[in-house]
């Protein structure tokens, strides 16, 4: 993620209570992490480096999908895939060899 840049202006205005608790009610729908976070967004448009709960919930869904991908790819011991394929095809070779040996004995 990339390193936000220092925030240190400010921008300060006035709401009565009923506007304050509109603006609350958004910013709990939008599931941003802060009125801030969410007055920028509004402000700023989409291109804005808003940090959200709903951003946040997108990367922890990306991550979640990855492990579920690398769970796919190991057995159920743990032990990689490779590690699983490599024994069989060795076990194949091993047969193969013994079947030929076998069948040049034979003669």
């Amino acid at each position: 993620m990339a390193v936000s840049k220092l925030r240190n202006r400010v921008v300060l205005f006035r709401l009565t209570q009923d506007e304050y608790d509109r603006v609350q009610q958004a910013c709990a729908e939008a599931s941003a992490r802060s009125i801030s976070d969410f007055a920028r967004a509004r402000i700023l448009g989409p291109g804005a480096d808003v940090s959200s709960l709903a951003q946040l919930e997108s990367k922890v869904a990306e991550l979640s999908q990855g492990i579920e991908n690398l769970t796919l790819l190991l057995k159920p011991n743990g032990t990689p895939t490779e590690t699983v394929i490599r024994p069989r095809a060795e076990a194949a070779a091993a047969s193969q060899s013994a079947n030929a040996f076998l069948a040049t004995s034979g003669d």
